[in-house]
């Protein structure tokens, strides 16, 4: 998109002058934009730039912005002088700071007075405030860049107010600009709060109290053109610039009304815009020339309404580069605050009401510190799914803006915080390709990434890669590890997220020891995922292939889904029915009747319907994995008493090494592909268990001469409860919470 570079007007502080500055290119004024942009907080406003609302100041004080008289050359210079600074933009430099006021935004603080709550709702014009000034800096950034703008704010930002500022700036000042208002609702066009009342009010103080006076024809709600009639001669013509200001409503469809150029197409309420996507798609064509540069600008900006109505959004703010967006460094995507590119976000802590200095300074680690300790107290008196609630309307973090409202059957803060050190650690499984050689399964080490979580539909590689833990062993014996298959129907698809998704878990083995200081321990060893495929090839054959090989090279016994034959079709004919788990094995799940082939009488897999019973139920398994202790120890004195309850040491979750699972976890309401693979596995493999095929073995190295420990007798239910009775002392350790 071109913008201005040249003439730009520049104020220096030190000889208290203006002059202009040309740029050699729109390159190098990206480049000193991309120089200049921080975060806010970081921006040093200072006494200096108090000044860049000062003609506000003046008509506040005096009631006009002009004293010459009307169209006199001092009255015209004045305002050619403030409409060039509008419409470029100024440079400010305060001895080694420098800083660019975007026109619109140099128009919003000193021309379009606002509804300021602030104040106590009186009409006055915006303070200076770094947070408006980054969104702003952000957005030019994007015009230079030929990117368009994708936004997640707090509330309460003004970003309608400037982006209203950002539309009507080019609407009084640029010929036949073609700027559209879109949104999905048309109460955020024209309802009590809608944009088009600022649109009404900013025109009617600009035609009273400047020389910009702009007749509109026609001048009604959602449709203007700046245009007056004429006659001439008895001869009718219009006149003006001719520029175009629409609202479109796109709640009965997406992309009516929003095709042909524009030179703006401003999204307002993004987070409440679940067909957001189709328009942009449908609009950005026309934003584009053949070149691939863009000639307009879409903008979408909102807070994060209901999570269905906003994935658009959250598609676009997590990648914001491959879809066309200006992507920025964002130091508040979770709690750990490692950076990631993402859309521009505004968190809670920037431009904090109280927490902004008397230049415009967000003081950023004082009102999240203030924030912290009030949601803190919130969350102790506050129901889950309002703390929730409250969190996504006033997040500190991206994460918290799209976190699930409501109470989550996953441990999802744990699942989190292991999300986060997985960034910090060197045990990650390896990626890989499996490869069939003269009949032996092969290992390719690869470097293609994981599939990610959710898969874009419309990507052309969705085949992931074989995530391998821990290696197979050798030659493994039947019901040593245990695999879990969601499979697919088809092969490649443009329309559906869903994946093939495959999981192989270890049994595991009960371990008691002793410790150096004669404590007893209980640990369990293996019952981890040690390898794993989501993906999906272009052709269903190879899909299904890929998963049988991973089966193979463990020799694991798999449950399958029945509602979904193909893979088990797949695997009969191919001559692997006894790697097939039946519903015999899984008797909470036997079926009456097989739906695969009723002639065959066979009974493999289960089916797995919609009802929340058998949902919750294959959920339970999960869960109680998830969080089930690695490790139990109780702490008894010389005489065998004991002295000390039982204490639990880690769980599962401290042991998964696959981030796109726990993501997949972490948002149980989207696609779940992972996880029903995990739990049928899990079922799987703990119903295995409940009829003996689980082993335990006493490590006698560090054993106390006074302890002779019998054999450990299990009794396990259906639902994974383990009840360990330890007959040498009579004791029982509930030890799977």
């Amino acid at each position: 998109m071109k913008v201005r570079f040249e003439n730009i007007p520049l104020y220096n502080e030190d000889t208290d002058e203006w002059s202009e500055f040309s740029f050699d290119t729109q390159k190098d004024f990206k480049d000193f934009l991309i120089s200049i942009f921080k975060e806010p907080g970081l921006y040093e406003f200072d006494e200096s730039t108090d000044k860049w609302n000062s003609e506000a100041n003046k008509f506040d004080k005096d009631g006009l912005y002009c004293r010459s008289p009307y169209n006199s050359i001092d009255y015209r210079k004045y305002w050619d002088d403030q409409k060039k600074k509008c419409r470029t933009g100024i440079i400010w430099k305060n001895g080694p700071k420098s800083w660019y006021i975007d026109g619109a935004y140099y128009m919003l603080l000193n021309f379009l007075p606002i509804m300021n709550k602030e104040m106590g709702n009186i009409e006055s014009f915006p303070s200076i405030r770094d947070v408006q000034y980054h969104i702003a800096l952000y957005e030019k950034i994007a015009e230079t860049d030929h990117k368009h703008s994708i936004v997640t704010k707090k509330r309460q930002c003004l970003s309608s107010y400037w982006h209203t500022a950002k539309m009507i700036c080019v609407f009084f000042f640029e010929k036949k600009a073609i700027l559209r208002n879109l949104a999905s609702d048309e109460a955020y066009l024209t309802g009590d709060k809608g944009i088009w009342n600022y649109y009404n009010g900013y025109r009617d103080f600009l035609n009273e109290h400047t020389a910009w006076y702009r007749p509109n024809s026609p001048n009604k709600d959602l449709s203007w053109i700046q245009r007056i009639e004429v006659n001439n001669a008895g001869l009718k013509s219009f006149r003006g610039l001719k520029s175009i200001m629409t609202g479109v409503t796109l709640k009965k469809s997406p992309t009516a009304g929003v095709g042909g150029p524009s030179y703006y197409s401003y999204h307002e309420e993004a987070g409440v815009a679940p067909k957001m996507d189709k328009t942009y798609i449908f609009t950005k064509p026309a934003l584009s020339s053949m070149l691939g540069q863009t000639t307009g600008m879409f903008i979408a900006a909102g807070s994060v309404g209901e999570l269905k109505d906003c994935k658009p959004l959250k598609k676009y703010m997590y990648a914001p580069e491959e879809n066309g967006f200006l992507g920025t460094t964002n130091n508040f995507c979770n709690k750990d605050k490692v950076p990631k590119i993402t859309g521009l976000y505004i968190p809670e802590q920037w431009g904090m009401p109280g927490f902004v200095d008397e230049h415009g300074n967000s003081l950023v680690d004082e009102a999240l510190a203030y924030i912290d300790e009030v949601y803190t107290k919130m969350e102790k008196e506050m129901t889950p799914e309002d703390f929730q609630l409250e969190l996504s309307q006033r997040p500190r973090y991206l994460d918290e803006a799209f976190a699930n409202r409501e109470v989550s059957k996953f441990p999802i803060r744990q699942l989190e915080k292991r999300q986060s050190a997985l960034k910090d650690q060197d045990r990650k499984p390896k990626k890989a390709e499996l490869y069939e050689e003269e009949g032996v399964v092969k290992i390719r080490f690869i470097e293609r990434e994981d599939a990610p979580y959710p898969v874009d539909p419309k990507s052309k590689d969705k085949r992931g890669c074989v995530l391998i833990h821990k290696m197979p062993e050798q030659n493994p014996k039947m019901f040593t590890y245990y695999a879990g298959v969601d499979n697919v129907e088809v092969g490649t698809s443009e329309t559906s997220p869903s994946l093939y998704s495959i999981y192989v878990v270890e049994g595991s083995t009960e371990v008691v020891y002793w410790d150096e200081s004669n404590t007893e321990r209980i640990k369990i060893e293996g019952d981890k995922i040690v390898a794993s495929w989501t993906g999906r090839y272009d052709d269903i054959d190879d899909t299904n292939e890929q998963g049988e090989l991973l089966i193979r090279l463990y020799n694991a016994f798999t449950l399958c889904e029945r509602n979904k034959p193909n893979f088990i079709t797949h695997m009969i004919k191919k001559g692997y029915r006894h790697l097939l788990a039946s519903s015999n094995d899984v008797p909470l799940f036997k079926e009456a009747q097989d739906i695969i082939d009723p002639s065959s009488k066979l009974d493999i897999g289960i089916y797995m319907d919609n009802t929340n019973k058998k949902q919750g139920i294959a959920d339970d398994y999960l869960i109680k994995w998830l969080k089930q202790p690695m490790e139990v120890f109780q702490r008894r004195d010389k005489d065998g008493n004991l002295t000390e309850e039982v204490t639990y040491v880690q769980n599962m979750i401290n042991f998964l090494d696959d981030y796109w699972l726990m993501e997949e976890l972490r948002n149980e309401k989207d696609n779940t592909d992972r996880r029903d693979a995990l739990r049928l596995a899990i079922m799987l493999k703990t119903m295995q268990q409940a009829i003996g095929r689980k082993s335990v073995r006493v490590d006698k190295s560090n054993q106390p001469s006074e302890v002779q420990t019998k054999k450990l007798i299990k009794s396990i239910n259906f639902l994974g409860n383990n009840n360990q009775v330890d007959y040498s002392t009579k004791r029982k350790i509930n030890y799977i919470g």
